[in-house]
């Protein structure tokens, strides 16, 4: 057996991809406590999320396994196994696809992580204001206003800092 060996940027790609797909089902539970039956709908929720989830993964595995063979040697497999199976229509759709997943996945992050820094403020471990609930909303409105300052602007700086190999290049 030979050794294989990867550069160091190669390998936190993949990490970063690996955490990009699969967070999110833990983020489910934090909104879960402004539920009517957190108890009982938060359980469901989840399992139900993973019994869609789980098969869609692996069928869009077995499709490029199947279509392409050796999907390593493609800088970008899923678009190529779709264009081989779905002509220049299927690709398309792949690609609204990450697009709607890729805001999906920053409006999950805009609704959790403020109940987290909520959830610091009411412990004592942030100031008091972040605690703030709005009274008609029962919101954490400081929080959230807090939040979206801070990551509105990211998505600018990220794309002139660098952008990692598994997403399009803005040139």
């Amino acid at each position: 057996m030979v050794p294989e060996s990867h550069d160091t940027n190669a390998w936190l790609n993949s990490v970063l991809l690996i955490i990009f797909v699969y967070v999110g089902f833990e983020a489910a539970l934090i909104p879960a406590g402004e539920a009517t039956n957190p108890d009982r709908d938060a359980p469901i929720a989840i399992l139900m999320a993973l019994a869609v989830c789980t098969p869609i993964y692996a069928l869009v595995q077995f499709v490029v396994v199947q279509t392409l063979g050796t999907p390593a040697h493609s800088d970008r497999p899923l678009a190529a196994a779709a264009h081989v199976f779905g002509g220049t229509v299927l690709p398309m759709m792949i690609a609204v696809g990450v697009v709607v997943s890729v805001v999906g996945y920053f409006a999950a992050g805009m609704l959790a992580t403020p109940r987290i820094v909520l959830a610091f403020a009411q412990q004592g471990d942030f100031p008091r204001w972040f605690a703030s609930i709005h009274p008609r909303y029962r919101t954490p409105h400081g929080s959230i206003l807090v939040y979206a300052a801070r990551s509105g602007p990211w998505p600018c700086w990220a794309r002139s800092a660098g952008t990692p190999s598994f997403l399009p290049s803005p040139d």
